[in-house]
């Protein structure tokens, strides 16, 4: 009778601290919603969060998409899913709750709480849902060593397949008069963007080392303000060694210029 009464005890036990857990990353989503409606039209990069509702053991999130990306939802929403592939945003979140030392990844994935998107366009048309579960979040970042315990993903090659993934089905894109982004592919150490101009030949241009150089901080100005949105990303991308390379091709398809930027270089 004793040891079965022990055993209850333990049960009891196991269950008050999953609950705890629960309730913690509740009461953190809880804080996330009301700050997200304090907040509210919040921008972003993507579109703006228009409102976020916490329904039971999901966190609802309604977004309208800015004007390039909605049109690009309405067009091509094959290409659209790929884009807005919300298990960035989502671990970014979770990221910052467990950072805060309140909860760990894993009472994130034992809490059963998702996260759940609708999309919107600017003519108030929705054009997608998304549910991402914390085994998605943890799937994208995390990997459990032999004692269980949730480390941070250190995996070069997902993170050489997420951006070309998020970039190769738009190309060719023109993104500014005369400059047309071709192609994204990729390499042993990252992306490689490739551009055209199409108003210049490659001796209209003389890629002098200043010149070069302007091009990189350029570059590199550019993905620090990208960063700011997603510093967890990059972080983990410049632990993987990750670099940027953008060619430059005249019209005439010869290359006129290459610049690398390792991510490390970007959140110095």
């Amino acid at each position: 009778m004793k040891k079965l009464m022990f055993c209850f005890a333990c049960m009891f036990a196991m269950v008050s601290v999953v609950s705890a857990q629960e309730n913690m990353v509740r009461m953190l989503l809880a804080e996330t919603e009301k700050q997200m409606n304090a907040m509210a039209p919040m921008e972003s990069p993507m579109g703006t969060v228009t409102k976020a509702d916490l329904n039971g053991n999901v966190l609802e999130i309604d977004m309208t998409l800015k004007g390039f990306y909605s049109q690009i939802a309405e067009e091509n929403p094959e290409s659209f899913s790929v884009l807005f592939d919300s298990k960035m945003g989502a671990v970014a979140l979770m990221a910052a709750m467990v950072d805060s030392g309140l909860v760990s990844y894993e009472d994130v994935k034992s809490s059963g709480m998702s996260i759940f998107y609708r999309y919107w366009t600017t003519n108030g048309k929705k054009v997608a849902e998304m549910t991402i579960t914390p085994g998605d979040m943890l799937a994208a970042f995390v990997r459990l060593d032999s004692k269980s315990d949730a480390l941070p993903l250190n995996d070069k090659q997902f993170y050489i397949d997420y951006n070309i993934a998020t970039t190769a089905p738009f190309c060719p894109l023109e993104v500014e008069e005369g400059l047309i982004l071709s192609k994204a592919e990729a390499a042993s150490d990252g992306p490689v963007y490739v551009y055209t101009f199409t108003a210049i030949a490659s001796g209209d241009i003389d890629a002098t080392p200043e010149f070069v150089a302007e091009m990189r901080e350029l570059l590199v100005n550019d993905l620090k303000t990208q960063s700011q949105y997603n510093p967890f990303l990059y972080e983990d991308m410049a632990k993987c060694g990750i670099v940027y390379t953008y060619v430059y091709n005249g019209n005439d398809g010869k290359e006129i210029l290459r610049v690398t930027v390792p991510v490390a270089d970007v959140i110095k």
